[in-house]
């Protein structure tokens, strides 16, 4: 009798266990990460092309050489916040703590005038994914030209160009202050900005992209006309949405115990252990919910 009670008993188990997963795992799913470039080798993307990588080489004995591409702190002292240790350095946007690789961007007017671009192309992988956001950190500091510009740029595989975000120079403005690593300040004309000044400490900026493609091409492309004006860019990091598989209760795109890990206690311990225990070795584990995962994942 006993046994015929236990198996009836685990029968409504088995669809309120049923009914219970499939309405709780139901999650708010959260932005995960799709790819990254920290421009210290290790970014996650399916391609990066540096259009122009210039060394600092100027081909004019008059002018200050131009920089774009990846450098650290020692690219030259215009980037480095050397303040700490020189009390009379008043320019930088890289501070003493920071020691690892950006992308630096300082005088590119040889490049224009080459008839080149100093530009950066990601593309990423986003099949499936929605609500897509790119972030990025940056800062600059100096006096920048009035056609100054950093320019983000999307182009869906599905097509269009998006102009997705620009900051540009900004010509009789007043003074801006720039605080530098000693908590010196610095006021100088004409900064760059996206209406607000961008400050020479990092901080992060970031926009909206439309969903829908398989891939999308993220284009940066810049113009600075001034040595003693500087950009860089770090930590440039793309969010999204993935589809929702059901059952997939900890989103990692499969259904597998640890979706249901966390039913474990409480059919454990609100009464229900005789009938949770399907496999009847007097403990519930994953081993007597296993069977649900499959219905879960196609149903």
């Amino acid at each position: 009798m006993k046994r015929q009670r236990v198996t009836h008993n685990r029968s409504l188990f088995a669809l309120a266990m049923l009914v219970l997963l499939s309405s709780t795992c139901s999650p708010v799913a959260a932005q995960t990460i799709i790819g990254s470039d920290n421009f210290d080798g290790t970014g996650e993307y399916l391609s990066r092309s540096i259009r122009v990588d210039s060394d600092g080489v100027s081909t004019d004995p008059g002018e200050e050489a131009g920089v774009f591409g990846i450098f650290d702190r020692n690219v030259n002292a215009w980037f480095a916040d050397d303040s700490l240790a020189d009390p009379t350095d008043e320019f930088g946007v890289i501070r003493s703590t920071k020691t690892d690789s950006f992308l630096a961007i300082q005088n590119t007017l040889e490049v224009l005038e080459s008839g080149q671009t100093s530009s950066v192309e990601w593309t990423f992988d986003v099949a499936g994914f929605t609500n897509l956001r790119l972030s990025y950190d940056m800062a600059a500091m100096g006096g920048f030209a009035r056609f100054d510009k950093i320019h983000f740029f999307a182009i869906p595989d599905n097509g269009g160009l998006i102009f997705a975000s620009r900051a540009d120079g900004f010509v009789n403005v007043g003074s801006f202050p720039y605080t530098l690593e000693n908590g010196n300040t610095v006021f100088l004309d004409d900064p760059l900005g996206f209406g607000d000044q961008i400050g020479n400490q990092f901080e992060t900026y970031g926009f909206n992209l439309p969903s829908g493609s398989n891939t999308i091409t993220i284009i940066l492309d810049t113009e600075l006309r001034r040595e003693a004006a500087v950009v860089a860019i770090d930590n440039l990091v793309l969010t999204g949405v993935p589809p929702f598989v059901l059952g997939d209760c900890n989103l990692d795109g499969a259904v597998t115990f640890l979706d249901i890990n966390p039913f474990i206690q409480i059919l454990a311990t609100d009464g229900f252990l005789e009938q949770a225990d399907c496999n009847e070795n007097g403990v519930v584990d994953f081993l007597d919910i296993s069977w649900f995962i499959g219905i879960l994942a196609v149903n």
